[in-house]
């Protein structure tokens, strides 16, 4: 289905043919299945098949892949998913991006009115979006271990399902930086191939230093980190990056002080914030992501 997460469709797979768990399905079908060798990477590649995709195609459409290292060093590009992608591991192509599964309540709404079932989606699981992004309302984390063995209908009308709390109710309430910063996080699902972490990052240290704000070791309030602190609500940040107290141990944020460095390379979301405070504008911003590999 489209949008559906690669561990969705592999969960109704399990759930359709009443295998019980992946493992069941694994030896139902006498495919490998051991996630320490990476030998199920078959899956991937199954699902692919019976997508009527290229593992390649098939990662940009269905796995987070392009989110969780968009960049990578210029010598060791390869399309997402692709064979010659050998840094990435099975788990990466069926992984999730964070620690909880959500869905959109009119999201399934819509999808038992015109289908009878419902699927989960990739835009749902990002960091920082607690918003579906054609709803504009606030997303329900599903309170289940497993939560792909079930159509996301069943756990609402289980009542396993709770708001995730976001810090206003709607979308169109939550400001133009979140707004943005969510535009800016969903264009990296589109990507088919990572983009050098060297253009990138200098684009980003060039644009940094035209709105003067510093990329060296300076005065801490010219940082891209007190920037973001400054113009990002304060409840979001510390909802979605551990803390957005200053000088914690644990605070994230730390890590875009090391945005411009040449051969970093962070996950989609501290891009994300990078992105969307450097530029005011969503598709500006995410323009930078489609402007070369």
């Amino acid at each position: 289905m489209p949008e559906e997460p690669a561990a969705g469709q592999l969960g109704r797979m399990v759930f359709q043919n009443c295998m019980g768990s992946v493992s069941r399905l694994s030896r139902g079908i006498r495919a490998p299945y051991d996630p320490m060798t990476g030998e199920g990477q078959i899956w991937v590649e199954m699902l692919a098949r019976l997508s009527n995709l290229s593992t390649s195609a098939y990662a940009r459409r269905h796995t987070f892949l392009g989110v969780m290292q968009p960049t990578r060093c210029s010598y060791g590009i390869a399309a997402c998913g692709s064979p010659q992608d050998i840094s990435q591991s099975w788990q990466q192509g069926l992984a999730l991006y964070r620690q909880w599964i959500c869905v959109c309540a009119e999201c399934v709404k819509d999808d038992l009115a015109k289908f009878r079932f419902s699927w989960f989606r990739r835009s749902h699981q990002l960091i920082g979006v607690d918003w579906c992004t054609t709803h504009g309302c606030a997303l329900l984390m599903v309170e289940d271990c497993s939560p792909f063995l079930r159509p996301p209908h069943h756990w609402i009308k289980r009542g396993l399902a709770s708001p995730v709390n976001p810090f206003v109710e709607q979308l169109e309430d939550a400001g133009t930086f979140v707004r943005r910063f969510i535009d800016v996080s969903t264009s990296f699902l589109r990507r088919s191939w990572p983009m050098s972490c060297e253009l990138l990052n200098e684009c980003l240290r060039k644009r940094a230093r035209r709105i003067g704000i510093c990329t060296e070791q300076c005065n801490r309030s010219r940082r891209l980190t007190a920037y973001v602190r400054k113009i990002a609500p304060k409840q979001w940040l510390q909802q979605h990056f551990s803390s957005s107290k200053r000088g914690h141990r644990f605070d994230h944020l730390v890590r875009l002080l090391d945005v411009t460095r040449p051969q970093f390379q962070p996950r989609g979301e501290i891009y994300a914030l990078a992105l969307t405070a450097l530029f005011d504008d969503a598709a500006l911003a995410s323009a930078q992501l489609f402007s070369g590999r």
